[in-house]
Order: C-alpha cells, then sequence, then structure tokens
C-alpha cells in the first residue's frame, strides 16, 4: 500500500468520522431544540394558565366589589327610607288632633312613678304638657327643649325622656325588623 493510498484512506476514514460526529451533533442538537421547544411551550402554557387564573381572579374581585358596592348603596337607600318613615312618624304624632295628643300625654304622665321632680315640656306641645302636668300634680319648669314634643321628667339625680323624637326612635329601635319587613317586603 502506497504512502498515496493509505493516506487517502485516513482521510476518507477522517472524513466519515467527521460527517457521522456532524450527523450526531445535528441530531442531539435537533433533539435539544425540540426539548427547548417543548420546555418554552409548557412554559407558554403555564404563563398563559397563571394570567388566566390571575385574570378570573381579579376579575371576581372586581365583581365582589362591585356587589358589595350595590348592596351598600340599596342599604343606604334604606336606611335614608327607614329614617324618612321615622321622621314622618315624628311629624304625625306632632300634628295629631288635640285628643289624640291629649291621651298621649295623660298616659306618658300616669306611667311616672310619683309627681316628684319637674316637667320639662317640648316647644312643639308646651301649652298641652303645661296644662295636662300641672292638673296632674307635677311642678312645670320654665324652661323648653327645641323642635319637639312630649317632655322630659327630671328628678335631683336622673331624667326619663318622653320627648316623641326619643320614644318614636326606641320604638324604631326595638322594631326594626319588623318595620324593615313592613317597608321592604
Amino acid at each position: 500500500m502506497s504512502l498515496e493510498t493509505l493516506k487517502t484512506a485516513i482521510l476518507s476514514e477522517a472524513n466519515s468520522q467527521a460527517q457521522a460526529i456532524q450527523a450526531q451533533a445535528d441530531a442531539t442538537k435537533a433533539k435539544e431544540e425540540s426539548r427547548v421547544k417543548q420546555k418554552a411551550s409548557a412554559l407558554e402554557e403555564a404563563i398563559i394558565t397563571a394570567a388566566s387564573k390571575t385574570a378570573a381572579n381579579q376579575a371576581a374581585k372586581i365583581h365582589q366589589a362591585a356587589r358589595l358596592q350595590a348592596k351598600a348603596a340599596v342599604l343606604r337607600a334604606k336606611q335614608t327610607e327607614l329614617d324618612i318613615t321615622r321622621q314622618q312618624v315624628i311629624e304625625r304624632l306632632l300634628t295629631q288632633d288635640e285628643a289624640k295628643s291629649t291621651s298621649l300625654i295623660k298616659a306618658l304622665l300616669k306611667s311616672l312613678p310619683n309627681q316628684d321632680g319637674a316637667i320639662i315640656a317640648g316647644d312643639k306641645q308646651k301649652e298641652l304638657v303645661t296644662h295636662l302636668a300641672q292638673a296632674a300634680g307635677f311642678t312645670v319648669a320654665k324652661e323648653t327643649f327645641k323642635n319637639d314634643g312630649g317632655f322630659i321628667h327630671r328628678l335631683k339625680s336622673q331624667e326619663t325622656n318622653f320627648t316623641l323624637r326619643h320614644l318614636v326612635n326606641q320604638i324604631f329601635e326595638k322594631h326594626r325588623a319588623a318595620i324593615a319587613q313592613i317597608l321592604f317586603a
């Protein structure tokens, strides 16, 4: 075998090995590219899924906040309606006929345990309260309180509030659920 033939055989073998190495490198590269693409696709899916969950959570939060705001608005409107109704009841009591007012004031005065202390009349019913309290044996103070009817019974260390506003507020508090049921049923 001649040197030239040996050289050609070695070069041919080297070329063949180089091609095999290149083919193996190409296969490894293709495999790695495929693995990277799969990983990138999985990451992209994970990102899309996470973004979808985040968007769904944010949408749920926004929806919840909107529902709470709507409920709060309804509750404010109902509270306003209750306040208006309460004020209307007070106005009706203040403007009812004298016979009904007399009956109410007499009943309130009778509920007191004795005639000790003083009666302080509301300016809206001063004459009626003064007349009925004096007739029942109570001392009536010269002072009054503004914008209300009924009276306050003042002892040395205690006051009992029989003002119409206070009595109506107590009734509304005590029967709040029933009143709301009637108004909003």
